[in-house]
């Protein structure tokens, strides 16, 4: 895209040090309140879902399903439950 390599470095790490900022103040908002607690993991989960199928949707939409493709559906089940199984462990 035109950066150089150090540029491309550091738009890196300020985007993966956003991630870890953002799960910090999530974490310290659900302890100050603990009632946006199902907001906040509906909220992450939603996101985290949509990534995950904005990636697999256009192999399905051309009609390519394969083990990989499958594999991913089967992944996404399974961290939706590990989400229902926290919370109902901890919540």
């Amino acid at each position: 895209s035109g950066y150089s390599r150090r540029r491309t470095l550091l738009l890196n790490l300020i985007s993966g040090a956003s991630g870890i900022v953002g799960a910090a103040l999530a974490y310290s908002m659900v302890t100050v309140v603990p009632a946006i607690r199902a907001f906040v993991l509906a909220f992450s989960s939603a996101s985290l879902l949509y990534i995950a199928m904005s990636d697999l949707i256009p192999d399905l939409h051309r009609g390519h399903v394969d083990r990989n493709s499958i594999r991913q559906v089967v992944l996404i089940a399974l961290g939706i439950g590990t989400i229902v199984a926290f919370e109902r462990l901890v919540g």
